[in-house]
């Protein structure tokens, strides 16, 4: 049951954010820059980057809570995670010439809170960083090719150029079953339950508000 009711709510959210968020109005329109899509691509990188840490530290609370198997799912993640900020720093390279990604004076207020919102989850309850994983992944699956598409058509930016996107629209496409398999595991204790649909709602309201800021197309 739970399975069912965390698809359809990404799946309801990641079409109203295709219809309504500011990221996808504007690549709909054909309005985003590439000086845009580059600052989208460095925020996408800034949260990349701390995707390792999450998960070690997700995997430290899960053992100081003595669940041993949430831990090890996580500590399997990080070799699976490791590299991915690489693909939004080759992407920038490739669009803009420029070396390195650019000076955390383009990282958005959204970009932050989301950072800070993970981490809060996971000092709250491991449990609750499965939902986030499987709402940015299925989200992802769900969205990115068309933002891919939008992007190229619209807006002139190359699909090979946004491989931060496209890299993960492949891997995630497994990884949301795994999510899956795990919050169905954890459901069976009603306090998991609900507490892992608490922190769904709460990480589609901070993807929402990163994708708003992250091309600096704020509400």
């Amino acid at each position: 049951m739970i399975r069912q009711d965390f698809k359809e709510d990404i799946e309801t959210f990641s079409a109203r954010m295709i219809q309504e968020n500011p990221l996808f109005v504007k690549a709909k329109k054909g309005a985003l820059s590439k000086a845009q899509v580059q600052v989208y691509l460095n925020n996408l990188h800034h949260v990349f980057s701390h995707t390792t840490r999450h998960l070690a530290l997700a995997e430290n609370h899960a053992r100081h809570k003595q669940l041993p198997v949430l831990a090890e799912f996580f500590h399997a993640k990080i070799p699976e995670e490791q590299g991915h900020e690489q693909w939004a720093v080759n992407d920038i390279r490739n669009l803009t010439s420029l070396p390195e990604p650019l000076t955390n004076d383009s990282i958005r207020p959204a970009t932050h809170n989301l950072i800070n919102f993970i981490s809060e989850i996971i000092q709250s309850h491991p449990v609750d960083y499965v939902s986030y994983m499987y709402c940015v992944e299925y989200f992802t699956v769900l969205v990115g090719p068309q933002l891919i598409q939008l992007l190229e058509k619209n807006c002139g930016i190359s699909r090979e150029h946004m491989t931060a996107i496209g890299n993960h629209v492949q891997a995630d496409a497994e990884h949301t079953e795994e999510d899956l398999g795990v919050i169905e595991q954890l459901a069976g204790d009603p306090e998991y339950a609900l507490r892992m649909k608490n922190a769904l709602l709460g990480s589609m309201k901070h993807v929402d508000e990163f994708l708003a800021q992250a091309a600096g197309t704020d509400r």
